[in-house]
């Protein structure tokens, strides 16, 4: 029923006694618009290995038990994977992924997606635009992508790759990996500034500015592109990876202009900032080359 032409009703309520005594009493009655759109029942999967595709709306899709293929397709879609080592892709829209207890594989795809492994050695990728991903318990990988994202690596061993963009890449507990960079890229890093957060917890943590191949993340633009190290605890076993030998660096002590801490330079150009963390040295346990 339609009631948006008039939205107050008046109602007259008479109750008349055995006597013939009556009584009158009158109620206004409001009616509010409210969403008529019909709500879509949620697409469930069974006890096998499922395939379940939503469709161009906003859909709930629940796996089940078994190894399940999930498929978002368009629109602000729930995706949870349930039992089972299940492949969740959200497709476009903001989406929300879940894992489950296994090990899974999370793909975000378009829109601002918010991913979560749960249990499970987890395979975690945002995709394009800003992202939250967060492993949960286990070895997780957690990539941002592309745009401004938020990587929370959880308890165990990650590693989080913060891919092109600004981002902040939080380890927690256990011996993490961050890289806050697309290794990928012509140039990693250039006009990015990542906060790289490992976690004071014991464990030991390693933040990579360079690699293998030769390549120095964060160079090119000065002041404008580098990785802002936080929670760094040498004591800890925590670890700077670089890329080449100590000669090719030099570090500068609370230098005017930024943060308080240690500021890590290739050919003059600022590549990190060790906030808060004084008297390092290239040629200690602080570094490693490669």
């Amino acid at each position: 029923m339609d009631f948006e032409s008039n939205q107050t009703h008046n109602i007259t309520v008479r109750t008349t006694d055995d006597g013939g005594e009556s009584f009158n009493q009158q109620l206004t009655i409001n009616v509010t618009d409210v969403d008529e759109t019909p709500t879509e029942p949620p697409i469930l999967g069974g006890a096998g290995n499922d395939v379940l595709d939503g469709d161009s709306g906003n859909d709930v899709i629940l796996g089940g038990r078994g190894d399940d293929q999930l498929n978002g397709g368009d629109g602000n879609d729930q995706l949870k994977g349930g039992a089972g080592n299940n492949l969740l892709n959200g497709g476009d829209g903001n989406d929300s992924l879940y894992g489950g207890a296994d090990n899974d594989v999370l793909n975000g795809d378009d829109g601002n997606d918010l991913i979560i492994g749960w249990i499970g050695d987890d395979q975690l990728s945002g995709g394009n635009d800003d992202d939250l991903v967060t492993g949960g318990t286990g070895n997780d990988t957690l990539n941002g992508d592309d745009g401004n994202d938020t990587l929370n690596g959880g308890d165990d061993n990650d590693q989080l790759n913060g891919g092109t963009g600004n981002d902040t890449l939080n380890g927690h507990t256990g011996s993490d990996t961050l890289i806050g960079v697309d290794i990928t890229s012509v140039q990693p890093g250039s006009n990015e500034i990542d906060i790289l957060r490992g976690g004071n917890y014991g464990d030991a943590d390693i933040f990579v500015l360079g690699d293998d191949s030769g390549q120095v993340y964060y160079t090119g633009n000065g002041v404008n592109d580098y990785a802002r190290i936080v929670t760094f605890n040498g004591a800890e076993g925590d670890q700077i990876q670089l890329s080449g030998s100590s000669g090719d660096y030099t570090l500068g002590e609370d230098v005017p202009g930024l943060s308080r801490g240690t500021a890590i330079y290739n050919n003059d150009d600022l590549i990190g900032i060790v906030i808060n963390v004084a008297d390092m040295d290239l040629n200690s346990s602080d570094f490693s080359f490669v």
